[in-house]
């Protein structure tokens, strides 16, 4: 039993520090990293790696290409864009459920990641920024209460997160968020449904 829960962590590992590389870039669709490079710079055995990998790319993270290595697998526009309608919908319903109850408290705590969101703006960092950002969504979503709703939420942030990364860092896209964001805000506190769901459209986009 030791060591089957030994092997689990050691997989759980590989998986998270396989992924960070992903959101640092490290990992790209031109250049292949093999197991052995992975198992190397990761100070792990290949059978944790093996594992993280497979589970990584059951998730369409990545892809292995036999006799060559690991690959990024980076979303076309169209499932990207896919995607994104879904993360919209949800997100535009979850806001016409809860509109009519969010609390002066909840508003508060939203108000205090967009804070988190101007100070990562303003070092200049896109990770923090991002981390912040996925807070912000989610939370609408764990004031709904739907754990099912939430959990596809987080999968779906998670697979947005490298493109999210890459708009904060070549396109720009703190600042505009950070006015969307608030604007959000502002439409939730009147109650005014419309703007609310205007400016969910406007945040959740690919471009």
């Amino acid at each position: 039993m030791k060591k089957m829960e030994n092997y689990e962590n050691k997989t759980e590992l590989a998986y998270k520090k396989i992924k960070k590389m992903i959101h640092d870039e490290t990992l790209t669709s031109y250049q292949p990293i093999s197991e052995n490079r992975l198992a190397n710079d990761l100070q792990m055995s290949r059978t944790p790696i093996r594992s993280a990998l497979k589970l990584l790319e059951k998730e369409g993270f990545i892809k292995v290409v036999p006799k060559y290595g690991v690959f990024l697998k980076d979303l076309s526009d169209e499932e990207a864009n896919q995607l994104y309608d879904i993360r919209k919908a949800l997100e535009r319903f979850v806001i016409r459920q809860i509109i009519n109850t969010i609390s002066t408290e909840d508003i508060q705590k939203l108000k205090k990641m967009i804070d988190v969101q101007k100070e990562a703006y303003e070092r200049k960092d896109p990770n923090g920024f991002m981390s912040s950002d996925q807070d912000f969504h989610e939370y609408f979503f764990r004031i709904y209460d739907n754990p099912k709703m939430l959990e596809l939420v987080k999968q779906l942030q998670d697979r947005f997160l490298l493109i999210g990364l890459r708009a904060c860092k070549y396109e720009n896209r703190m600042g505009p968020s950070i006015q969307e964001h608030t604007q959000l805000l502002e439409a939730l506190e009147k109650k005014n449904l419309e703007e609310a769901l205007n400016q969910v459209t406007r945040n959740i986009k690919l471009r």
